[in-house]
């Protein structure tokens, strides 16, 4: 099919109204050639938007992502847990979690360290969303490892192929759920009682969003979603995206070994 540029022009703002993304120049290019190769599109099925607003979202990801982060984790996160909580189960919740590596890690990760968690894993895209469900990843995704630990952990997965598959009782053990960070940056509301997770990761996605939508999605979730006391991770390369003006009251930057993150103070 062909798309007019008025027509095209309609779906960029449709996705930026809905998402709050703000497409590169290159990934626009390639949606159009996405939508041009489809048989038919309207903008006003739901079905076709939904389809539309999974292909504008990227999904590059891969297993211990940032190992700086997981050895935080295991040096300081998980024992201050376990010294002030015993087995009380720690809330985790992967806000940005693509095709799921980054929860994956963590959860292989808390059963080889012996940690009991709550596991939480949500994205905008339903598609790689279900991709995360199966517990099955392609070997590319275990291609960047710079410490012998996290490989070995991970290699417990591995099929001789190269790809990874985790049982359907692990696979379960992650609660999975559609989540527009935008929307939630407004009224949104994700978890049944809010502010009780302990550790939100959300990395890798904040670079696609203007300062002011940056700082309202981190508004939402430190007050409604993060726990006092609790702990935010963004990327290690988008922590110097949030200068003090719109970091919210409640949170502190705060650094712990190699890192910096956020702490949700008392």
């Amino acid at each position: 099919m062909t798309i007019s540029d008025e027509e095209f022009s309609k779906v960029i703002n449709l996705i930026t109204q809905r998402t709050g993304n703000q497409l590169r120049d290159s990934y626009i290019m390639g949606l159009r050639r996405y939508i041009e190769r489809k048989p038919a599109f309207d903008i006003k099925n739901e079905s076709d938007v939904e389809d539309i607003i999974n292909e504008a979202t990227v999904n590059e990801t891969y297993f211990f992502r940032e190992e700086k982060q997981f050895d935080a984790l295991k040096d300081y996160f998980f024992p201050e847990w376990k010294k002030a909580h015993g087995l009380v189960p720690l809330k985790i919740w992967s806000a940005a979690s693509s095709t799921g590596e980054e929860i994956y890690s963590i959860a292989a990760f808390a059963k080889y360290l012996g940690m009991n968690v709550e596991l939480s894993a949500s994205d905008i895209n339903t598609a790689v969303l279900k991709k995360l469900e199966s517990g099955y990843f392609m070997p590319k995704t275990g291609r960047h490892f710079d410490g012998d630990e996290y490989r070995n952990i991970i290699s417990c997965y591995l099929k001789p192929d190269g790809s990874y598959e985790f049982s359907p009782e692990f696979s379960r053990s992650i609660k999975t759920m559609q989540v527009n960070l935008y929307d939630f940056a407004f009224a949104g509301k994700v978890f049944n009682h809010p502010a009780e997770q302990n550790l939100i990761f959300i990395r890798n996605v904040f670079i696609y969003f203007d300062r002011e939508t940056r700082g309202r999605i981190l508004k939402g979730i430190a007050e409604r979603a993060l726990a006092t006391d609790g702990y935010l991770f963004v990327s290690i390369s988008e922590v110097a995206s949030f200068d003090a003006e719109i970091i919210p009251s409640c949170l502190e930057k705060i650094r712990v070994g190699g890192i910096y993150c956020f702490h949700k103070k008392k």
